[in-house]
């Protein structure tokens, strides 16, 4: 046929087609058909996603949106208005007025400017005293505007030019109108000619009737008239610029359009302010404050200047007649059943016009709770419901209420609908997916109205869809949006608010998370919140008292050095620079090494008074025990247990390379010691050699062995003191470190094979050469008497420590490490003594608990106040029948195992302190240490509590303190004045140890109010942990220097937005929002213990903060009882990641109950809040905390639903939710009960 291919054949018109088939030209299937509508309209065509009738549109609303593009018409609406309004008070409306009113008011309608959208961008200068404008313009964003100013006045008079009258305007803009022509005088000649045509009558005749307003006495030069509460017409007399335009910018100052190099400080701008505030001359109300008109037409008339009268209750002072009605009821979460029909309803009146809504009014008032007058029925009125993808128009039946004379309208909860005014609804199942998208997408409500009017688009037929069904704008749409988020708030169940597997049934949570959300609003919306508070006063310096080191900088240099670097640090200028870093340093050193010694004789340079006991700093000396606060028993722990000349020699750099100012002030033999020390070689402080390999190489030689001076009378393992064959020599070891017991041989040469605990390394044909000769390291440190089977050679030789091991069930011990074990311990710097049998991971074990007991308070090592665990080791150690059975059946208790710090360094010391029976007293003395701090703690806390009136807080007692008096009553307490000060034992006397109820709060400051707490006013949305106490105001000065946090961590500041919001989070799988507060500051450590002292009937166990070390510290400092009650500590992810300064007593891992516990829940909650940055950032403060709870809300119930989630969980969560909340429960019986 000659046709290869599809175009061949359709070629030439498709004449080939027409020869083959006896057809015409067929249409091209490829080209789309032009069809035509019924009314002759083409129809868009193409393979196009929509349907195939036209979609209802969305139009941009009849909202003003740009007043430089709209004119003429906002001219002509603004003297239609003003002419419509003279003619009807000082005219008769027959004849001509009448006439020229009907032409008014069609011209008018067409100008398609609403009375809302002039109510804020323009008025008439009637009551400045002309004929003119003023209009509020906006910023200019285009070079080709006309006028550059955001408000100008245009005032226009009527003159004779070349024997004909015409208008001439003037303006406050900056040029010379009567000269060169005013920049809109052909848009105000327009305007007036337009009004002319429509009523009729000449131009004199129109400004005869627009000159019938106006107030003469207004003219006067300097006159301000207030318009609106952001603008303000001074009168500047005749000329080119008749009016001064002052504006008020979002700062709430003052500013001259007219005067920008002087906007401030202008005489307009003074005479602005005084107008403003009610002293200025010649103004006049102008009746239109932005409210809208709640007039119907069964209204009674109202005479001039009245107000509107109830016909039960005349004497009604404050009637509800212009309370603009909105929806009341509570709502669901999830919309109901009744919504989704609604919705379906709306749909089809949306499509077709043949179906009408009608939602009939309420049938008695919600406040009078009566019916409406026989004589007054309900009557109809217009109103738009928006919904999905359009809109459509209803009628809303409503009635008067004879008694209070509220307009009543149906709530539309019945019929899924929230009415955001009476004339605008929309549907609640439409509301209920844009707050869900708001809340889990991020987006914000303008990006939401976009994609609204994109969808409408797509889905319409026509690429311009037609738009007779208009939707509001985002304004309007972000207004209803509000109400029904708060309504929806108002209305959640209590098991949104708590968990059910964190919160016991009596409403107590034993682990409650903490975090900031750094994420406020602007500074300019911000309002005071009303939160009850007791101003409580401070113990300074307490936070010190509770260590063993209460000197912070002693403390500091002995943490920086107790750690298991290999290295010393360099030495730096910047590390000491201050008297007191250098006072730390040198008595660290002297903690370590000792006091030094001068001509034969011990001198510690000791001061007058006992470190903490004043705060002065006169007299002090050097003794670190003194001085510097550190106990006895731990300085003895450090130099019995550990060899601690390369930290000293660390310490002893970093003093010397400070500034020869500081040093200087330094004692004489102290810094001849320490410059000694750091000249002197470092010591060689090589591996400690193996005992059993030292005793095989002494029997060899024909030496003594400690076997062979084993007393026969003394028992293996019996735990004697002097008989026991292990003991060594304690001042030996002290005043020669590194000296072998009697019966041991020094170290092994270089080159020598040590296979040992610490032995160095070698290859496996050389241990075997050595298996013969070598004996077990258990059999030097045999455990309870009892001769265990000799276990594999090969074994013994790596891991000498595995029965120990086993039997205090610490695999540190058994673990060598191989090559690298001891290759670390070998370098390391801060070690444990040769004759005390570890591994390299057991030593990392006692580092970490010796540095936390050095720098932490006592409280970590007394969880809730319990010291149970440290007495069974005291007694444990200091019995005459010490074994190691008996420590291990002691490190099994559970009060023991709790604590993995305290419980690991005493397993890992074990095989020590069953060698040597010396070692025991002196951890014994260390764990009573801790008691002893524990009660220094309570005296110095007994003692220094004081009632500070004047709010001296922070300060030392001194003569205008006051002692503390007897415990007040609740009451008492409450009434007191808020300048009042109390001690923290009497706010915890008064309040913490008093049962606390939501009842006796109440009676204690007069509240009657039986409704729940109001989250708007308070800013703290917690509803299953109500207010229980006052929160404790920590007024002043939170601590004194010596209690400031030693880490520092990023915290919510304001600056230009507030400091965001502070959340309280469970901390199971699916961790929910247990409180939300929304900050009046800056975020602080002291957060955590004003809520949960505030909230929680019972104060939980653990607290889990981000900065949980600084606020350990002020609890301290301000509430002792929460500070022993409470564990604080740091969540996992900010411990790994800016906590170097902490000890692990702060890593939750640290504790056994903490295994499980899911830290990081407020991180994981919090990072799915800070998506609604970009639109939170913007709101007033009463939106930004209705958005947020209901973000919180909402996540709580899709955790709910995670929670019972499984693969055969048949629905989503929004149908679960309202299967067991919403359909069977509902909130109509609550709602209407709480509102009224």
């Amino acid at each position: 046929m000659g046709f290869s291919t599809a175009a061949d054949l359709l070629a030439d018109g498709g004449a080939a087609m027409a020869d083959m088939f006896g057809a015409g030209n067929l249409p091209d299937a490829r080209i789309p058909a032009r069809r035509r509508r019924a009314d002759g309209r083409a129809m868009r065509v193409g393979n196009y996603a929509g349907w195939r009738g036209p979609g209802p549109g969305r139009g941009r609303g009849r909202g003003l949106n740009n007043v430089r593009e709209s004119m003429r018409p906002v001219l002509v609406a603004l003297f239609c208005n003003e002419m419509h309004k003279n003619l009807q008070d000082n005219y008769e409306e027959e004849g001509i007025a009448a006439r020229a009113l009907s032409g008014l008011e069609a011209l008018r309608v067409h100008t398609g400017v609403s009375k809302k959208a002039l109510r804020t961008r323009g008025w008439t200068l009637g009551r400045s005293g002309a004929v003119g404008v003023l209009l509020k313009l906006g910023r200019s964003r285009v070079r080709a505007d006309i006028c550059k100013q955001q408000t100008v006045a245009i005032c226009v008079t009527l003159q004779t030019k070349g024997g004909v009258k015409r208008p001439v305007s003037s303006c406050s803009g900056p040029e010379k109108c009567l000269d060169t022509g005013c920049t809109f005088e052909s848009d105000m000649e327009a305007a007036l000619e337009a009004v002319r045509a429509a009523a009729q009558m000449t131009l004199e005749e129109v400004f005869e009737v627009l000159e019938s307003s106006v107030r003469g006495v207004a003219r006067a030069a300097g006159t301000a008239i207030p318009y609106g509460a952001s603008l303000c017409t001074v009168s500047g007399g005749e000329g080119s610029w008749p009016f001064a335009v002052v504006r008020r910018t979002v700062a709430k100052k003052w500013v001259c359009v007219a005067c920008p190099t002087a906007d401030g400080e202008c005489i307009h701008q003074s005479a602005a302010v005084a107008a403003a505030a009610g002293g200025g001359h010649g103004g006049f109300d102008d009746g239109d404050d932005g409210t809208p008109n709640m007039r119907f037409p069964d209204d009674d008339p109202v005479k001039q200047g009245g107000n509107p009268v109830a016909p039960n209750n005349p004497y009604m002072l404050f009637s509800r007649f212009y309370q603009v009605h909105q929806s009341r009821l509570l709502r669901d979460l999830v919309p109901p059943t009744a919504a989704q029909l609604t919705r379906i309803n709306l749909v089809e009146a949306a499509a077709t016009s043949e179906t009408i809504l009608n939602f009939p009014a309420e049938a008695l008032c919600p406040y009078c709770r009566v019916p409406p007058s026989p004589l007054k029925p309900p009557i109809p009125h217009e109103c738009r419901v928006e919904f999905d993808d359009g809109s459509a128009m209803a009628k809303v039946y409503s009635w008067r209420c004879p008694n209070c004379l509220l307009r009543v309208m149906p709530d539309g909860r019945e019929h899924g609908l929230v009415f955001s005014s009476p004339f605008t609804a929309y549907s609640e199942a439409f509301l209920f997916e844009l707050a869900v998208n708001l809340s889990r997408n991020g987006c914000s409500l303008r990006s939401s109205s976009y994609l609204r009017a994109g969808y409408s688009e797509l889905t319409a037929a026509l690429k311009y869809a037609p738009r007779s069904s208009r939707l509001r704008s985002v304004a309007t749409l972000r207004k209803a949006l509000t109400l029904y988020l708060s309504l929806v708030i108002k209305g959640l169940p209590l098991d949104v608010s708590t968990c059910a597997q964190c919160v016991s049934a009596s409403g107590v949570i034993d682990v409650l998370c903490f975090d900031g959300l750094q994420l406020g609003y602007k500074l300019k919306y911000k309002r005071r919140f009303q939160r009850h508070t007791i101003r409580t006063s401070a113990i300074p310096r307490a936070s010190v008292h509770a260590h063993m080191v209460t000197d912070s900088a002693v403390a500091k240099a002995l943490g920086s050095v107790l750690n298991t670097a290999s290295k010393a640090a360099a030495g730096s200028s910047k590390t000491v620079t201050t008297v007191t870093s250098m006072r730390g340093y040198v008595m660290a050193v002297s903690t370590l090494l000792g006091n030094v010694s001068v001509d034969g004789r011990e001198v510690s340079f000791a001061g007058s008074e006992r470190h903490g006991t004043s705060a002065s700093t006169a007299g002090r000396g050097w003794c670190p025990t003194v001085d510097g606060g550190v106990r006895p028993a731990l300085a003895t722990f450090l130099r019995r247990f550990f060899r601690c000349e390369l930290v000293a020699r660390s310490l002893c750099t970093q003093v010397v390379a400070a500034s020869f100012d500081l040093f200087r002030r330094v004692p004489e033999p102290l810094m001849t010691r320490i410059q000694d020390v750091v000249r002197a070689r470092p010591a060689e402080v090589g591996p400690a050699p193996n005992t059993a390999v030292a005793e095989a190489e002494a029997a060899e030689m024909g030496g003594p062995t400690a076997a062979a001076s084993r007393p026969p009378t003394a028992s293996v393992g019996d735990g004697g003191g002097g008989a026991n064959p292990m003991a060594v020599d304690a001042k030996a070891e002290l005043g020669h470190p590194g000296q072998l017991p009697p019966g041991l041989q020094r170290p092994l040469p270089a080159g020598s094979i040590d296979v040992g605990v610490r032995g160095a390394d070698s290859d496996e044909s050389e241990v075997e050469e050595s298996d013969e000769e070598l004996t077990s390291a258990d059999d030097r440190v045999s455990v309870d008497g009892e001769s265990f089977a000799a276990p594999r050679k090969y074994w013994d030789t790596f891991a000498p420590l595995a029965r120990f091991a086993e039997l205090f069930t610490e695999p540190a011990l058994a673990d060598t490490g191989g090559a690298k074990g001891t290759s670390l311990e070998a370098d390391m710097l801060f070690r444990l003594q040769p004759s005390i049998p570890t591994t390299a991971a057991a030593t990392l074990k006692v580092v970490d608990f010796v540095r936390a007991v050095t720098v932490d308070p006592f409280v970590v090592w007394a969880p809730d106040g319990d010291w149970s665990a440290i007495d069974a080791l005291i007694n444990v150690l200091s019995s005459d029948g010490f074994t190691s059975t008996k420590l291990a059946a002691v490190l099994d208790r559970a009060d023991v195992c709790e604590l993995r710090l305290l419980r690991a360094a005493v397993a890992c010391l074990g095989p020590g302190l069953e060698r040597d029976a010396g070692l025991r007293p002196v951890l014994a003395d260390l764990l009573s240490a801790l008691k002893d701090t524990a009660a220094a703690y309570d005296s110095f806390v007994a003692a220094n509590q004081v009632s500070q009136p004047g709010g001296d807080d922070g300060m030392a007692p001194g003569d205008g303190d006051q002692p503390p008096i007897d415990n007040f009553t609740k009451a008492q307490m409450a009434s007191a004045h808020p300048l009042e000060c109390f001690t923290p034992a009497q706010y915890t006397a008064t309040w913490i140890d008093t049962p606390a109820s939501v009842a006796s709060f109440k009676a204690a400051y007069g509240i009657t109010d039986e409704s729940p707490e109001d989250f708007l006013s308070s800013g703290v949305w917690a509803p299953n942990f109500p207010v229980l106490r006052p929160i404790p105001l920590f007024y002043g000065t939170a601590q004194a220097a010596t209690d400031e946090p030693d880490c520092n961590h990023l915290m919510g500041k304001e600056n230009k937005y507030t400091g965001g919001t502070f959340g309280a989070f469970c901390t199971c799988t699916h961790p929910k929002c247990i409180g939300v507060v929304v900050l009046d500051g800056s975020e602080g450590q002291r957060m955590p213990i004003e809520f949960i002292a505030q909230r929680c009937a019972t104060l939980p166990s653990q607290v889990v903060y981000d900065f949980a070390c600084a606020t350990l510290k002020t609890a301290l400092c301000r509430l002792p009882f929460v500070a022993r009650a409470v564990s604080f500590l740091v969540d996992r992810f900010h411990w790994r990641k800016n906590h170097v300064s902490c000890t692990k007593a702060m890593n939750p891992d640290s504790y056994c109950s903490m295994e499980s516990i899911n830290t990081s829940s407020s991180e994981e909650r919090n990072a799915l809040s800070r998506r609604q940055e970009h639109h939170l950032r913007l709101m007033n403060q009463d939106n930004f905390i209705i958005f947020t709870t209901y973000q919180q809300a909402l996540s709580n119930v899709i955790a709910m639903y995670k929670d019972v989630e499984t693969e055969l969980t048949p629905s989503k969560w929004p149908r679960w939710y309202r299967k067991k909340y919403v359909d069977g429960v509902g909130n109509t019986e609550r709602g209407s009960a709480s509102l009224y």
